[in-house]
């Protein structure tokens, strides 16, 4: 049986002008779901909905200025009013630049705890409303082995992370008699999400798989989770690392 079809349901994806958010949006709209586009960048969303509808695929982009709860507050609302529903928001984790504990500022740390935490918080809750309306759904929060491992120099982040690791958890539960699915998707070393922020010489040679993990590899986990071939996933984090947490971070 292969139920990997998303025909007609819409999806919000966050941050989609990433390289990473270019993948999810490409499988997504491969499988036939139509896509809300939001990002940070002016213009930026409407010239991926633009190159996406020239693949035939149904995409329509909107520029999320301001802090993490208004942009996805947004984006929800405005993918509501063109589209009349909500079933699929992936929620895409935003990178700040490191620094040490010892000299965070604590402007600097809030910030980047409302980019991502608080973002995927309120930005499911008003996903959630309308999905309890339909009576289904489906949230998929990115994240990071930064959640599970520790990243000198990025306190911040890898607070943000472990805090969406639990709220996937708790949402899971609490929105299951919704029908209401939250599951987490954990990415290993990708090119946009974490090589580009941490310094490790060679560090695709200490990934048992040998490679950095690709957008395609994490578009095609978000299609299947979203799909009703992943009904039963809900409240897990699953990881894309090519092996790296299995194997320890540090040689």
């Amino acid at each position: 049986m292969n139920s990997l079809k998303l025909d007609g349901r819409v999806a919000i994806i966050t941050h989609a002008a990433s390289e990473m958010g270019r993948g999810i949006c490409m499988a997504l709209g491969r499988y036939g779901a139509i896509l809300a586009l939001g990002d940070t960048q002016p213009g930026a969303a409407d010239q991926l909905a633009q190159h996406l509808a020239a693949t035939g695929i149904t995409a329509r982009g909107w520029h999320t200025p301001g802090d993490g709860i208004k942009g996805s507050e947004d984006i929800v609302g405005w993918a509501i009013a063109a589209y009349g529903r909500l079933d699929i928001m992936v929620n895409m984790p935003v990178i700040p630049a490191g620094g040490a504990a010892a000299t965070l500022a604590p402007h600097d740390f809030m910030q980047t705890i409302s980019a991502n935490l608080s973002a995927v918080m309120f930005g499911s809750q008003f996903a959630a409303q309308q999905m309890k309306n339909q009576g289904a759904g489906c949230i998929i929060n990115l994240t990071s082995v930064a959640g599970v491992v520790a990243l000198p120099g990025h306190a911040a982040f890898s607070s943000a992370i472990a805090g969406i690791h639990a709220i996937t958890k708790v949402l899971a539960t609490e929105w299951a008699p919704h029908g209401i699915r939250v599951v987490g998707l954990g990415a290993g070393l990708t090119p946009d999400l974490l090589a580009g922020v941490i310094d490790i010489p060679g560090s695709h040679r200490r990934i048992p798989a040998q490679y950095l993990v690709d957008a395609s590899s994490i578009g095609a986990a978000v299609a299947y989770l979203a799909s009703d071939d992943a009904r039963a996933i809900s409240g897990t984090i699953t990881y894309i690392d090519g092996g790296w947490l299995a194997d320890g971070y540090w040689e």
